[in-house]
């Protein structure tokens, strides 16, 4: 790995969660957006992202970006980061505004970086495993600068929810990006998961400079006038409310990704109990799955005990 180049981590935390917000799931009363709830854990979700982003990156190269409104509760969870890494945004206007508004900041401190771009509101079973794969993705976002590492988690269901990735038919780990397929019918997700495709985590890997020229194609005018505002303007709470006002909400997989396939790679990574926690029925199975793996490990320490 290039020994100039620093990982950074932008991590998304300003979503609402409008799909599970005020519901009441397995008894937890989902009372805020799910990043900032303890779903089946004693950490809220976010904290177990901050986790999972320092695997790869120092503190000083994590990068939150959080709304405004949520400050009641961001606030303790962030408390040991550089609170200039702390992005707040006067309003959501959709991961792709949040991960440019990131991106920029982070290029400002470093010309050469490395990135990587996670949601905080997921859960993963198998950490270590989900972590390798992760530092698969920096490696080869290292080793092929400017393409994008998209991470395709390995279905065990045919969830109708979920985006797909159809990969590439290469012979190698790192595949080519075929077609996205946006929460398909259930007979074709069946179908889908049968011919190898993969779900899209959302979670990938690319240079600062990779990630640069993806907007520069597929959003000229949003980071012509990103950019123009930031050095007319600078980064003032009041400049950030006037860009935002004026600025549409744009989605990064919908907006950026599937209007580059060939800037793109997707990773296959085995099954590791990800799940991004999107509806109740999948939170609900999601934690009777962990309550059934608790109840497993249980037992077999109570076999291993009386063995000896």
């Amino acid at each position: 790995m290039n020994a100039r180049r620093r990982e950074w981590v932008i991590l998304l935390a300003g979503g609402e969660g409008s799909r599970l917000l005020g519901r009441t799931v397995c008894g937890t009363r989902l009372d805020r957006p799910k990043q900032f709830c303890r779903i089946g854990d004693d950490q809220t979700l976010l904290r177990l992202a901050l986790e999972r982003a320092a695997r790869l990156a120092e503190p000083e190269c994590i990068v939150p970006v959080v709304c405004a409104r949520h400050r009641l509760w961001w606030g303790p969870e962030l408390m040991d980061l550089p609170q200039d890494n702390v992005l707040v945004q006067p309003e959501n206007r959709g991961n792709a505004i949040a991960i440019l508004h990131a991106l920029i900041h982070i290029l400002q401190r470093d010309p050469d970086p490395l990135v990587v771009v996670m949601p905080s509101d997921h859960a993963v079973e198998d950490e270590p495993l989900f972590a390798a794969a992760l530092r698969s993705a920096v490696h080869f976002a290292s080793a092929r600068g400017g393409r994008v590492m998209m991470l395709g988690i390995t279905p065990d269901a045919p969830d109708a929810e979920y985006g797909w990735i159809v990969p590439g038919r290469e012979a190698r780990a790192l595949k080519s990006v075929r077609a996205f397929i946006e929460k398909p019918s259930r007979p074709t997700a069946s179908a889908l998961m049968r011919h190898g495709a993969l779900w899209n985590s959302f979670i990938f890997a690319s240079t600062g400079a990779g990630l640069l020229e993806l907007f520069r194609r597929t959003q000229p005018e949003l980071l012509e006038d990103y950019l123009e505002n930031l050095l007319e303007q600078g980064w003032g709470e009041g400049a950030l409310s006037r860009l935002y006002e004026d600025l549409e909400p744009l989605d990064f997989s919908r907006d950026l990704l599937e209007h580059a396939p060939e800037q793109l790679d997707v990773l296959p990574v085995q099954a590791c109990g990800w799940t991004d926690l999107g509806t109740p029925l999948r939170v609900a199975e999601w934690l009777e799955h962990r309550a059934s793996r608790v109840t497993g490990h249980v037992r077999q320490e109570l076999v291993l005990t009386n063995a000896w």
